[in-house]
């Protein structure tokens, strides 16, 4: 089981680099996608949640709360 930091590389290209608990992305962290996009920020049971900058491939951003993997404002 992961726990504290550590990088993994998924079969599909993605990546993500920053903390675990239990097996799963839990903290601080970056998820970068093969595509160009890219998340940094808080996580929680694997998902998106608290504080965070979600960075599309054709430059915009969403910048904010995020909860539960999901895009608030």
């Amino acid at each position: 089981r992961r726990t504290g930091k550590g990088v993994f590389y998924f079969s599909s290209g993605d990546r993500y680099e920053g903390d675990y608990l239990d097996d799963k992305k839990h903290g601080k962290g970056t998820y970068l996608f093969k595509s160009g996009k890219k998340y940094t920020g808080d996580w929680k049971n694997d998902k998106q949640n608290g504080k965070g900058v979600f960075y599309r491939a054709n430059g915009f951003r969403d910048e904010g709360n995020f909860f539960d993997g999901k895009f608030l404002g």
